[in-house]
């Protein structure tokens, strides 16, 4: 994915850069230098908001050293007090894959990974390979991955029109609401088997490495999605739902509309009796 990092704008972060920031920069300058210089250390990765290109001034060094086999605990106990705002994360190459693989407990922590580049990599070019893939859904598991979440998707949709049609508009509203996870989900792992970003840098993905396969542009997209989160909206339900099936089906995954048989067309096609908004 060859996206452009970002460069925030004063809009954005209206603060000026203090004296703190300042030192904490010269600090994380100085641990990089030493880094370099160690040749125990064989990778190095800086992430977080700095590592996307996303700063703001009071944003944190998030950091990830990566030591030969053995030394873990070594450099755990030597940088075990670094200045408040370096956040400094220890492994192996074995262990960093160990801590952050598929079903693993740190699995909610891989789009951390996307789009980072090590500043340090003595590993021939393993540490990147490792890092790419760190920031995606793997290839072995996406089509599951995929499929649960439309399931899912289509779950959420059928339980909140049916709480609108006993008149339940809390559940409407709350039901509709948890549409909008693993359609991101299943929309981004579609791409390339992006992971769902955070949602502090969702408008930065959809601008900068676009879901070309969606059948709308990213405004008609959030249009929907805003209108779901903020009343329920039903008919923005159904044309989403509508859309994300046709797309879906044309990559193949027929059976997970399939299986919801005849109250799956009953569903798109419904309309409350108000045929208003219903909020």
């Amino acid at each position: 994915m060859d996206v452009k990092k970002r460069v925030p704008s004063t809009e954005m972060f209206a603060s000026t850069p203090s004296t703190v920031s300042h030192q904490l920069d010269q600090q994380y300058a100085s641990l990089l230098v030493e880094f370099q210089d160690d040749l125990n250390v064989i990778g190095f990765v800086l992430g977080g908001s700095r590592g996307k290109g996303f700063e703001s001034d009071t944003s944190d060094y998030d950091c990830t050293l990566i030591v030969k086999d053995g030394l873990e605990t070594h450099y755990r106990t030597k940088y075990s007090d670094l200045p408040e705002g370096i956040d400094l994360e220890i492994y192996t190459l074995s262990g960093l894959q160990t801590a952050f693989r598929w079903g693993g407990r740190l699995e909610w922590g891989r789009y951390n990974w996307a789009y980072l580049t090590p500043q340090i990599d003595r590993t021939q070019g393993e540490l990147q390979q490792i890092v790419q893939e760190l920031g995606r859904v793997p290839a072995e598991v996406v089509d599951q991955v995929i499929s649960e979440n439309l399931d899912y998707l289509a779950n959420q949709f059928y339980r909140s029109l049916k709480c609108l049609r006993r008149g339940d508009r809390v559940g409407y509203r709350l039901e509709a609401a948890e549409i909008v996870k693993p359609l991101f989900i299943a929309l981004f792992a579609l791409h390339g088997r992006r992971l769902r970003p955070y949602y502090k840098y969702l408008i930065w993905e959809l601008e900068n490495d676009p879901l070309d396969k969606l059948p709308w542009d990213k405004d008609a997209l959030l249009k929907m999605v805003f209108s779901i989160l903020e009343t329920g909206d039903y008919r923005a339900q159904q044309q989403l739902v509508k859309g994300v099936e046709t797309l879906f089906r044309s990559e193949g995954y027929h059976d997970v509309f399939d299986s919801w048989g005849n109250q799956w067309i009953e569903l798109l096609d419904w309309s409350h009796p108000k045929n208003t908004v219903i909020s």
